[in-house]
């Protein structure tokens, strides 16, 4: 996280015809508190979106996804989630290309020999995408970050190079992690 933060590459342009360009594209006149989550194409790093449901979450982040195109044409954009479901409704929703966060880091257990003594083969490791073999995106946005558990939190981000924004959204009171830590909360508090 602070690797990132400090290696931000902010976006060039006036963050109010960003708004009002992501406004135009959507439809809708953003509250002034759905305006601050531009505030990330300003600075780059990594930020957070966060709201119970019916906030909006949603309209921004295809009014993000918009103005960050329209200003970077040649940068590439990922979008991810924990799951499959998560990631299709992403789909859906920003009619983006969207997977889950295990498959954009290329994560593959690999499977240990046989023991004669055991009945089962054991996943003791994997391999996946990291600082040597980063994800080739500029900007990635993760839905649905209450749902990341420390473990794949750490994966990802040690897979994203320096100088791609990262936003991560969610709402710290649905949808808890099923396994060890709450990043999203940890990343607000």
């Amino acid at each position: 996280v602070i690797r990132l933060a400090n290696s931000a590459i902010p976006i060039q342009g006036k963050l109010d015809d960003m708004v009002s360009f992501a406004e135009s594209v959507c439809g809708v006149t953003y509250a002034p508190q759905q305006r601050e989550a531009f505030s990330l194409l300003k600075r780059g790093g990594i930020g957070v979106l966060t709201g119970g449901p019916g906030t909006g979450k949603t309209t921004v982040i295809k009014g993000l996804l918009a103005a960050y195109s329209r200003q970077c044409p040649d940068k590439k954009i990922k979008l991810c989630a924990p799951t499959g479901r998560a990631s299709q409704r992403m789909k859906e929703a920003t009619e983006r290309e969207a997977t889950t966060i295990h498959r954009l880091i290329d994560y593959k257990p690999v499977e240990n020999e046989r023991d004669s003594s055991t009945t089962a083969d054991s996943i003791d490791e994997f391999v996946c995408k990291g600082e040597l073999d980063p994800i080739d995106a500029d900007f990635i946005f993760i839905d649905e970050g209450s749902m990341v558990t420390v473990e794949l939190a750490s994966l990802l981000l040690s897979a994203t190079k320096s100088g791609t924004a990262v936003l991560i959204a969610g709402d710290i009171d649905q949808l808890a992690s099923v396994g060890a830590g709450n990043v999203l909360h940890d990343l607000i508090y």
